[in-house]
């Protein structure tokens, strides 16, 4: 699993990538990585990066990239014992509802057909 320093790692580089890009057009805090184990026992890392700003000016070719372009900082840094990397950009807005119990869980619905 990911330990906290791991994280600290991660969250400075992804921090680092979008203050590079962006270049003040957006605020990203916070930034979060979590570790889970899934269903075949792979480790798995998941980046969630809430943002504030125009969402017209997230480009969006580069952030689908933005995985990969992760990927290939954390190698050299020996940031690597995971097989799924996943990176999830969240609106500011939503996460603070999502915060404050505004949404319901995901969990909730699991196994129910939409319609």
């Amino acid at each position: 699993m990911i330990t906290e320093a791991q994280k600290g790692d991660v969250i400075k580089i992804v921090g680092d990538m979008l203050r590079e890009r962006f270049e003040g057009l957006f605020v990203f805090d916070p930034i979060l990585v979590e570790s889970d184990i899934d269903h075949d026992g792979d480790e798995c890392w998941e980046v969630t990066i809430v943002y504030e700003g125009d969402i017209e000016l997230l480009d969006v070719k580069w952030t689908s990239d933005l995985i990969r372009q992760l990927e290939l900082k954390l190698a050299p840094r020996g940031l690597d014992a995971f097989d799924y990397l996943g990176c999830r950009f969240v609106e500011k807005s939503e996460w603070d509802a999502l915060q404050d119990g505004r949404y319901f869980d995901e969990d909730l619905f699991e196994g129910i057909p939409s319609s």
